[in-house]
């Protein structure tokens, strides 16, 4: 009976904590929900799933520790991830280097164009925080591979405007030299000045066409040789390219690479003194065996300033450019190149060799032996 009291008195301050811890542990979870019920937290997690199934662009939150907290099914599909990878760490997908990067970079990064698989997606990331404290990003994507064959279309076209405006510029000029000569009365210098012109073209065209029998191909480098005429830069077919008939699909993907990389060639090597661009075109393998292995590789050389160090990605992965912003954007043209090259199962790859910047591609490819001409 003695004890009677000492046991009411432990009980009382037993209650008493439990109740200060009670109080204490409902203020911590009333400042933790904003004051939210029960009720609505279960409301707002509702709302929020709802939302995140609702928009068409992916969604993936990432916190400071590089662990996915947050994705909805768009980002899934677009990232090619078959399982839920909510509280994996970033590298444990397998998204690639340059998606790896720019989640993990907890900065704010604003239409970043990426290659990722067969399509082209465009990231938007934002930092996040939450009552001053950073707890991580929130990063949205978009697909913009239609978009992208569409602008690399209207590319060719202005691609093909400007070798267009290039021979008739080349043709006037020489025209208005003719027509000077005539007026001078020089009558062999006329003659003379046609004989070179034609044998000039003439040489051009049987280099190109003794080595390129694909037609689509050969037209594209004789135009191109015109346009680097007139910007003062040598373009050289080297004379070990041999390349044969081609699928017609492979050809006008060709064109296009091809294209892109001596534009690019010569915008970095123009107005140098002895500018110049090499060429070259190959199949790997034996063109006479029937095998589907063979890959068609293409490698443009110029001599201009060469890439900066710290681009050597940045040029295939965010659409990075060197030149002036024009309306449409720049810098799609590699971006196009790497998306071709991966969707063939090939690759692009960029080095420095001497004083020459070179771009290699490699695709594989089945060769159209009944109409190879060689």
């Amino acid at each position: 009976s003695l004890a009677a009291p000492d046991l009411l008195l432990y009980l009382g301050l037993g209650a008493l904590l439990g109740l200060a811890g009670s109080l204490l542990l409902s203020r911590v979870l009333w400042r933790r929900t904003r004051g939210l019920r029960s009720s609505e937290i279960a409301t707002l997690a509702d709302h929020r799933e709802a939302l995140l199934v609702s928009i068409r662009e992916g969604v993936i939150a990432v916190g400071t520790d590089g662990r996915i907290t947050t994705v909805n099914d768009s980002a899934r599909e677009l990232l090619d991830l078959d399982v839920n990878p909510v509280g994996q760490h970033v590298t444990e997908l397998s998204l690639g280097p340059s998606v790896e990067s720019l989640l993990l970079a907890q900065e704010e990064s604003h239409d970043a164009v990426l290659v990722v698989g067969d399509r082209v997606l465009v990231f938007n990331q934002r930092t996040a925080s939450s009552r001053g404290q950073g707890i991580g990003t929130v990063t949205t994507m978009r697909d913009r591979t239609e978009l992208v064959a569409m602008q690399s279309r209207l590319s060719d076209n202005l691609s093909l405007t400007d070798t267009l405006r290039a021979q008739t510029h080349e043709f006037a000029n020489k025209l208005h030299t003719i027509s000077g000569l005539i007026q001078l009365q020089e009558y062999d210098e006329v003659v003379a000045l046609i004989g070179d012109l034609t044998r000039r073209r003439r040489e051009l065209v049987d280099h190109v066409a003794d080595r390129i029998v694909d037609l689509p191909l050969a037209a594209l480098i004789i135009a191109k040789a015109s346009v680097a005429d007139e910007v003062g830069v040598d373009l050289t077919l080297t004379g070990d390219s041999q390349l044969p008939q081609l699928p017609a699909d492979v050809s006008s993907d060709l064109v296009t690479i091809i294209g892109n990389l001596i534009d690019n060639a010569l915008d970095a090597c123009r107005g140098r003194v002895d500018a110049g661009v090499e060429l070259v075109l190959d199949v790997i393998g034996d063109p006479a065996l029937r095998a589907t292995t063979d890959q068609v590789a293409v490698e443009v050389r110029d001599n201009g300033p060469g890439i900066p160090a710290e681009a050597q990605e940045a040029i295939f992965v965010r659409g990075f450019t060197t030149k002036a912003e024009v309306p449409g954007g720049r810098g799609i043209g590699l971006v196009l190149v790497q998306l071709i090259c991966g969707r063939r199962g090939g690759a692009v790859t960029t080095r420095r060799d001497g004083g020459q910047t070179v771009f290699r591609v490699e695709l594989p490819l089945t060769l159209d032996r009944a109409g190879s001409g060689s």
